[in-house]
């Protein structure tokens, strides 16, 4: 919140001066996001792998996100998805753990990512929270 309100917002702001400027926040990222948009739709965008889900992502994200989205992409090859053994402790939750080789600790050991999923909903949950914040997996 603090990166999207910077150069709008002060601590000498009143609460009238915040609103007026939380309007302008609102109204200058909804024309950029348009922007964005309208200058994706000029590209034509190949998918890298054969996953459905990738020409799906295709068809969703602006050419912008799209590109984020391809460099997290690659960092899969660097992954491995294992099952923990409380995988459904919780009914009807999912449980995944994400190796990231292409980091590791001092201990040499790889980063590890803990990935829920409720199918009911489509509700995904990571630990590292980019989804949440970002929308999209780590």
């Amino acid at each position: 919140m603090h990166g999207f309100f910077d150069g709008y917002i002060t601590r000498q702001r009143t609460l009238k001066m915040f609103v007026h400027q939380y309007e302008l926040a609102i109204r200058d990222k909804h024309e950029k996001e348009l922007e964005a948009e309208y200058r994706s739709k000029g590209f034509q965008i190949v998918c890298e792998s054969m996953f459905k889900w990738e020409e799906q992502a295709i068809q969703c994200y602006t050419h912008t996100m799209h590109e984020y989205f391809k460099t997290q992409l690659r960092k899969l090859y660097h992954c491995e998805v294992s099952s923990p053994d409380d995988h459904q402790v919780v009914p009807g939750v999912e449980k995944f753990i994400i190796s990231d080789y292409s980091v590791v600790k001092n201990d040499r050991n790889p980063v590890e990512y803990t990935v829920e999923y409720i199918p009911i909903g489509n509700y995904f949950s990571c630990n590292c929270k980019w989804f949440e914040s970002r929308g999209i997996l780590y």
